[in-house]
């Protein structure tokens, strides 16, 4: 009864030692969010900056596999 649906999401966590939360966000978050927001199938990046942790989640089309999503996301 149910279809077996994989949902493309890939998050990047990032720790940056000592930083303040500002920090995070201009230095690592937003850097990252630059870069994987230009990849084919991209449909929406998220990101959450705390003090010494970005955690950045890259939400895909339905039709773009994850594991290939993974291999363009890790490069960058």
């Amino acid at each position: 009864m149910f279809p077996d649906v994989e949902i493309p999401v890939v998050s990047v966590v990032t720790k940056f030692p000592g930083s303040s939360p500002e920090t995070v966000e201009k230095e690592v978050s937003k850097r990252i969010e630059e870069a994987v927001n230009p990849i084919s199938g991209v449909k929406h990046v998220l990101s959450t900056s705390r003090e010494s942790v970005s955690t950045v989640v890259i939400l895909f089309h339905l039709e773009v596999r994850v594991n290939d999503a993974a291999q363009e996301v890790r490069p960058r």
